[in-house]
């Protein structure tokens, strides 16, 4: 591909926004999402995402493709992002990490996330489900963990439950704790992570929202997640 001595892209009949609002779909991103990510100006991500502007710098499309971590190629439509069947053919997904009392509006029917609070965003070779999320396991279960971590959460589906699994539970009203699963026959029994190490049946007014597939170690915490 070349480029313009300008460092702009030969204007082309391709809707790069749209390319963008694919990608953004996928990780159930919003423009001001984007902006914080990219560490763009939102008049430059609106100009995009509305088609105004077909003569994108190479900069903005270069940090665009690095932070959704495909190629040029791909996000300029020359490549496809899609397969036919609709599923990724990106490596990976890109997660937001949130607090943990960030996770109800997180897992909430359009799982979008308050304009008014920045999120990190963190990346995985994983290929998670939409609404996939980060978070940082409650200090109570930093025994459990071998310190404090990082966890990538998968939304639950309807996959079956594996003996040993850490999953995100919702005991009632978005009040959220990590517990680890047991199955036995059809029934399904909880342990907690610290003591007492209690086993409870997972009852009818609890649900599994999702489950650990990846923890991280980190030394340090950004100061708004801690």
């Amino acid at each position: 591909m070349e480029f313009k001595a300008e460092s702009v892209m030969e204007p082309a009949d391709f809707p790069i926004g749209k390319m963008i609002r694919i990608l953004m779909n996928e990780v159930r991103m919003t423009e001001a999402d984007l902006c914080r990510g990219v560490n763009l100006p939102q008049t430059t991500i609106n100009r995009l995402l509305s088609c105004q502007t077909n003569d994108p710098r190479i900069s903005t499309v270069v940090a665009i493709a690095k932070f959704f971590d495909v190629t040029i190629e791909q996000l300029l439509g020359n490549e496809p992002i899609l397969s036919l069947q609709t599923s990724k053919t990106i490596k990976g997904s890109i997660l937001p990490i949130l607090a943990w009392e960030q996770i109800a509006s997180r897992l909430s029917q359009d799982g979008s996330m308050p304009e008014d609070v920045y999120v990190h965003w963190i990346k995985t070779e994983k290929t998670l489900n939409p609404g996939s999320f980060a978070t940082y396991n409650p200090t109570s279960t930093d025994d459990f963990f071998g310190g404090h971590g990082l966890l990538l959460i998968n939304p639950y589906t309807d996959l079956e439950i594996v003996d040993g699994q850490i999953v995100l539970v919702d005991f009632n009203e978005n009040n959220f704790g990590l517990r680890q699963a047991f199955k036995e026959g059809n029934d399904i029994f909880l342990k907690r992570l610290f003591s007492p190490f209690e086993i409870n049946l997972l009852s009818q007014a609890q649900m599994i929202r999702g489950y650990v597939v990846e923890v991280r170690k980190y030394l340090d915490l950004p100061k708004d997640v801690s």
